[in-house]
């Protein structure tokens, strides 16, 4: 299958949908089950980045401070967190007392923007300084990150600002 611009897809676009994350596809090939399908990369070349690699170089997308009712889970544990800053491509938290989460296991997340808006990640730690937790989402659905989409565009308040952030997600998928 090829794309409109000529790059092969091995899976079907979101269409109109996703117009502005066309470089990520729909894991689901039903049309009826976009809204809850996964976003997954296009490409088959994604860009990892080493634990050596500093977080200036690491770090292309704008942290929004953002305060909001923040559950993680992993498995059947779970805490309650204070969420300090999120970004389309993660989050950071204060970390939780007592913590006995595996490190080497993702998390799920659930921040909670209001009863009816949620923004659901899988998530990998990326650093545990004591105090805080990073995290990198590995997964997010549909409406979740239509959520988070326009939650950063209001807090970034540049429409330009929003594409580079964009533009650079997908860079990372690609």
């Amino acid at each position: 299958m090829a794309s409109t611009d000529g790059v092969p897809i091995t899976k079907p676009r979101c269409g109109t949908v996703l117009q502005l994350l066309s470089g990520l596809s729909c894991m689901d090939n039903r049309i009826d089950q976009i809204t809850t399908c996964a976003l997954t990369p296009v490409a088959v070349n994604k860009r990892v980045h080493s634990m050596t690699d500093s977080p200036a170089d690491r770090r292309r997308f704008k942290r929004i401070a953002f305060d909001a009712k923040t559950d993680l889970k992993q498995g059947d544990k779970s805490w309650k967190v204070k969420l300090v800053d999120l970004s389309l491509k993660g989050l950071l938290i204060d970390r939780p007392d007592p913590w006995n989460g595996d490190q080497t296991q993702p998390f799920e997340v659930d921040i909670i923007l209001s009863n009816d808006a949620h923004v659901k990640m899988d998530v990998e730690i990326t650093h545990d300084n004591n105090r805080q937790l990073g995290f990198v989402c590995r997964h997010i659905g549909l409406e979740s990150i239509s959520h988070l989409r326009r939650l950063v565009e209001l807090n970034l308040g540049d429409p330009e600002e929003l594409d580079r952030e964009l533009a650079a997600l997908i860079e990372l998928q690609e």
